[in-house]
């Protein structure tokens, strides 16, 4: 599955220090951010969403969490981060 630009925002906002500055800086210590906590972070977002039953659309949020999930080696999650982020390096 591949990452649409509303899901590299999606993602990209768990690694900024501020996603709506003029000039978004990656937060040094979530770089290092391990695959597993990636999938708690989408998780606990979308269920906080859906309880505070805020009018969302939800699926590129689910999709974003399943493109994640699919990574299956520290190699290729690394990768993958590499690029989510090559802009903002």
């Amino acid at each position: 599955m591949t990452l649409t630009e509303e899901n590299r925002f999606i993602l990209i906002q768990f690694f900024l220090v501020d996603p709506l500055s003029q000039r978004p800086k990656i937060h040094p210590k979530r770089l290092e951010m391990k695959k597993n906590r990636l999938i708690k972070e989408l998780r606990d977002m979308i269920s906080d969403y859906k309880e505070s039953e805020i009018d969302i659309d939800l699926e590129s949020y689910q999709e974003a969490l399943k493109v994640v999930k699919e990574i299956k080696t520290a190699e290729e999650y690394s990768d993958f981060i590499d690029d989510l982020l090559r802009n903002y390096l």
